[in-house]
């Protein structure tokens, strides 16, 4: 009995995969290197004063320092402080426009791992 030797690989899909997954490397890439999304925040057309008197602030500054209550922090002193917070003490997200976007998201991350979820971002009053 002879065997026929007649198998042809069809690559072209395997290229089509491999060139998206390139192009997905590409573009996480791009971000991983600058670190940083240029944007401005949404303002919003309302204000609101009703503020708890007792609450906690945390700002982010355009370069990268952190403030918990008017005291500089690091990152891994912010989540010291926030374990020892109650559940639901009122947070109050104060982050400068020019500010990382990877810094914002690791504080965002933070306070959901801790289960803080009574939080506010705060946010410039648009002006029309």
């Amino acid at each position: 009995m002879k065997i026929e030797n007649d198998f042809k690989l069809n690559v072209v899909p395997l290229i089509d995969v491999m060139l998206v997954l390139l192009a997905i490397v590409l573009c996480a890439a791009s971000f991983i290197e600058y670190g940083k999304i240029d944007m401005t925040l949404p303002k919003s057309g309302e204000s609101s004063d009703d503020f708890p008197k007792q609450r906690v602030e945390i700002s982010l500054y355009d370069d990268g320092s952190i403030k918990f209550d008017d005291m500089v922090v690091d990152l891994e002193t912010l989540k010291l402080n926030l374990q020892d917070l109650n559940k639901e003490t009122p947070l109050i997200f104060k982050g400068d426009e020019k500010a990382h976007f990877k810094s914002f998201v690791e504080i965002v991350q933070l306070l959901k791992k801790h289960n803080l979820s009574n939080f506010l971002i705060m946010t410039e009053i648009k002006n029309e």
